[in-house]
């Protein structure tokens, strides 16, 4: 299955993007913490670029329960749901 180059390289922008933290505190203000290092929840654009990725066809919802996205789309004709952890990214075909 083809992929666009524009597809690939919002994935890889995507991927290796690291959240921007304001230190800069005032002296009145408590200061900002700093995240912990690999800790992040993955952006529902994110999921769906990375369900794109690995050769799902169109998808047809998605949804956020818990700690995954739910997303109901269609590999090879038929359709499937796939569990994506928000925090680690794996990608579990549930049927």
């Amino acid at each position: 299955m083809k992929h666009s180059l524009k597809r690939q390289l919002i994935l890889i922008l995507m991927l290796i993007s690291i959240p921007i933290v304001n230190t800069h505190a005032d002296e009145y203000e408590s200061p900002v913490p700093e995240p912990e290092s690999g800790v992040g929840v993955m952006s529902e654009e994110v999921a769906r670029v990375r369900v794109s990725s690995a050769g799902y066809g169109e998808i047809q919802s998605i949804e956020r329960i818990d700690r995954y996205y739910v997303v109901r789309t269609v590999r090879d004709g038929h359709p499937v749901v796939v569990k994506i952890d928000i925090m680690t990214g794996e990608m579990i075909e549930v049927r």
